[in-house]
């Protein structure tokens, strides 16, 4: 599974070498850089989001 940012809804999107993503605790943490950016998830099979939450700088994607 691959995080990918833009910071336009229509894209170009890339992947987004600053995500961090942890298959076992089903979670994705992005350090927040400042930015508005929009994300998307490429993967092999369909992901179902969680929650989203911000915290101390960080953004946490549960799926």
């Amino acid at each position: 599974m691959t995080l990918q940012s833009s910071p336009a809804v229509t894209g170009p999107f890339v992947d987004d070498l600053t995500a961090t993503v942890n298959v076992n605790t089903r979670t994705i943490t992005i350090p927040t850089a400042g930015l508005s950016l929009f994300y998307r998830l490429e993967a092999m099979a369909p992901v179902n989001i969680a929650s989203i939450s911000l915290a101390g700088g960080t953004v946490t994607i549960t799926y």
